[in-house]
């Protein structure tokens, strides 16, 4: 008859379409799609960015891994550093000479220099 009573009203505004678009435009949305295997072209461009941030960031840590362990193997590998230790602790002793570690607590001006190249220094590297 083309009228519509007041349950059918009713039902329309609170189950039906009406009601979700509502909704949806209270909460700054648009419809979705009329067919489930259509989107529309901007859905699509932000969906493939997501994407697309999500796998890079993703990806970022196991690579950042793997280049770190890439790193400290080429480096053990390539260095001595068992050897380089010995090598500058030896050094380190023969400077500071016999006696007291002159450098390290007795040094720290010119005068101080002069009394370690004199005393330490020169007993240690000039023996006959």
């Amino acid at each position: 008859s083309g009228k519509v009573s007041p349950e059918e009203l009713w039902k329309a505004l609170t189950q039906g379409e009406i009601a979700y678009n509502l909704a949806l435009q209270s909460i700054g949305q648009r419809k979705a799609p009329s067919k489930l295997n259509e989107c529309t072209k901007d859905d699509l461009v932000a969906f493939l960015r997501a994407e697309y941030n999500k796998n890079s960031a993703l990806w970022s840590l196991p690579q950042t891994f793997i280049l770190f362990l890439a790193f400290f193997i080429c480096m053990t590998s390539h260095l001595n550093i068992s050897g380089s230790y010995v090598m500058q602790n030896s050094i380190v002793q023969e400077i500071e000479g016999e006696g007291p570690f002159w450098l390290h607590k007795y040094v720290h001006d010119i005068p101080t220099t002069w009394e370690w190249m004199l005393g330490s220094f020169v007993n240690c590297h000039f023996k006959q």
